[in-house]
């Protein structure tokens, strides 16, 4: 996995113009960091309580665990969609354009996986993970593979990039 992200990654450097590449760099560590601090409220709860419960009690979790993650993406996307509306209204020039713009829907189309991943985990079915980890990659290699050929910009590859995470 972390082999095909730093290809993927590189080849997406060399398809890309510096300065576009810098916003692709700017959405996906800003997107990351937030995507950890969600994880660390669902996640870490999810699984710990879980593994080991009954399964009634593991219905219960994978609830909260959603109900969790529901708000805890609709505060942050409200949030940065906030700031979003500003920027753009008054026009101001920021390198976080794109990551204000598209990150509120990432969140959003990216919380069924972070909970399937979750459920996975305490269920310790691994190979699944795998699958679905490697699946994602693959299309998002395959998206930076289209951004090399097809000489794409930057907002057009982020765009591809929440259709391959829905």
């Amino acid at each position: 996995y972390s082999v095909l992200g730093f290809l993927g990654i590189a080849l997406l450097a060399r398809s890309l113009p510096l300065n576009e590449y810098g916003d692709w760099v700017i959405y996906l560590t800003a997107g990351s960091l937030l995507e950890m601090m969600r994880l660390g409220f669902m996640h870490t709860a999810l699984v710990r309580f879980s593994s080991g419960s009954t399964e009634t009690e593991q219905k219960e979790y994978i609830a909260s665990g959603w109900i969790i993650g529901i708000l805890f993406s609709l505060i942050l996307s409200l949030t940065i969609f906030s700031i979003f509306l500003i920027v753009y209204f008054f026009e101001i020039k920021t390198s976080y354009y794109y990551f204000l713009m598209y990150y509120p829907i990432f969140t959003l189309i990216g919380l069924p996986i972070s909970v399937s991943l979750s459920i996975l985990q305490f269920k310790m079915q691994f190979a699944k993970i795998l699958r679905m980890r490697f699946t994602n990659m693959s299309l998002n290699i395959l998206v930076f593979l289209s951004a090399y050929v097809f000489k794409l910009h930057v907002e057009t590859v982020i765009q591809l990039h929440l259709l391959s995470t829905f």
